[in-house]
């Protein structure tokens, strides 16, 4: 579950390991929305997860997966 204090809009998100490998692309519209859920089955551990914006900026955030 990703949450957001505001409204956001993206058209992709990813999911990446430490080791970089992709573990997981949405293809879905997100469109103003503050939350996301994404189901995944991974390990314990810190991801990387991409937002790319329709906007046409992408933002990588910092995730832990307990």
């Amino acid at each position: 579950m990703i949450n957001s204090s505001s409204v956001f809009t993206a058209k992709k998100v990813s999911l990446y390991n430490v080791l970089g490998q992709q573990v997981l692309k949405t293809s879905t519209d997100y469109t103003n929305v503050t939350e996301i859920s994404i189901p995944v089955q991974v390990a314990t551990g810190t991801y990387l997860v991409t937002f790319d914006y329709n906007n046409g900026t992408t933002v990588t955030k910092k995730v832990l997966i307990k």
